[in-house]
């Protein structure tokens, strides 16, 4: 691992980073080549955390099923660029506006009971894959800034 993070300035200043290393390492054991691109290393890590960081992380206890990638990164990308705009480098949004927004998402998407599905998808996300914590008192936020601008370049690809 130390070689391919060192082959790579981009990963290496990932690397720098604890978190972001810990899901390198769990990258690595679980036999993932890591890519050249970063973008391709961002979707890598979102892919890991969706998967596998509730296996590794839930040693003393059961893990819970690994949640659907696509449908997650469906609901995840629209919001990451709706964190973005209304909090621009700061990555942070009140628990209240994070749930309305979720709720329309989940309304576009035709769920039968947008409210349920938000108060699912929020304890699903923040519990099987920490990658959308709470970071504070009733403010939400992404594990790091960097996976925020990411999914949000996604929506953005995603609306072309």
């Amino acid at each position: 691992m130390l070689a391919a993070v060192q082959r790579d300035p981009g990963v290496e200043q990932l690397a720098a980073n604890p978190l972001l290393l810990t899901i390198l390492a769990l990258m690595k054991r679980q036999g993932i080549t890591l890519p050249e691109r970063r973008v391709e290393l961002y979707e890598k890590y979102v892919e890991t955390l969706l998967r596998h960081w509730n296996l590794a992380r839930g040693l003393d206890r059961p893990p819970a099923p690994d949640l659907d990638v696509l449908e997650t990164l469906r609901i995840l990308a629209p919001l990451a660029l709706w964190m973005h705009e209304t909090s621009p480098g700061v990555g942070l949004v009140k628990q209240a506006a994070l749930q309305r927004k979720l709720e329309g998402i989940f309304r576009e998407r035709e769920a039968a009971d947008p409210e349920k599905a938000t108060r699912q998808f929020l304890e699903d996300v923040r519990t099987h894959a920490g990658l959308l914590l709470e970071r504070g008192a009733r403010e939400y936020g992404f594990i790091h800034l960097t996976f925020q601008e990411y999914l949000a370049a996604v929506a953005l690809a995603q609306l072309a």
